[in-house]
C-alpha cells in the first residue's frame, strides 16, 4: 500500500508512507486494516505484488501485469488516474472508511 499526500508525490512515485501487508489476512475477499492519518487530504494505492518486486510491472503494450486499486476509486479505463480521483480528506480526531476494488487485466 502506497499513501500519497499531493499530486506531485504521485505523479513521481514518491510515496509520503509504504505499507506492506500480506494476503493470509484477506477473509473472504476483503481485508480490514486501520490506519492512523492526520488530519488533511490523502490517497493510497494498493498493488498485489504476487512475485514481490515492489513494483508495477506491464505487458509490452502497457497493460498492467498485476492487480492494483485506489481509495474509493476503481479505474474503468486503461489512463492512469490524478490524485484528486482517489484523495479523500481527514478532519481532526474523524474515522473514515475507505474501499478498494483491486482490478486485474
Amino acid at each position: 500500500m502506497a499513501i500519497f499526500a499531493n499530486e506531485e508525490g504521485f505523479k513521481i512515485e514518491k510515496t509520503y508512507w509504504n505499507m506492506i501487508c500480506t494476503k493470509k489476512d484477506v477473509v473472504n475477499g476483503k481485508f480490514h486494516i486501520q490506519i492512523p492519518f492526520h488530519e488533511g487530504i490523502w490517497g493510497f494505492s494498493v498493488l498485489d505484488d504476487e512475485n514481490n518486486t515492489g513494483k508495477m510491472e506491464y505487458t509490452m503494450i502497457g497493460i498492467p501485469r498485476k492487480g492494483f486499486g485506489f481509495s474509493d476509486y476503481f479505474l474503468k479505463g486503461l489512463h492512469r488516474p490524478v490524485f484528486n480521483d482517489f484523495s479523500f480528506k481527514i478532519g481532526k480526531n474523524e474515522t473514515k472508511i475507505i474501499n478498494v476494488k483491486l482490478k486485474y487485466f
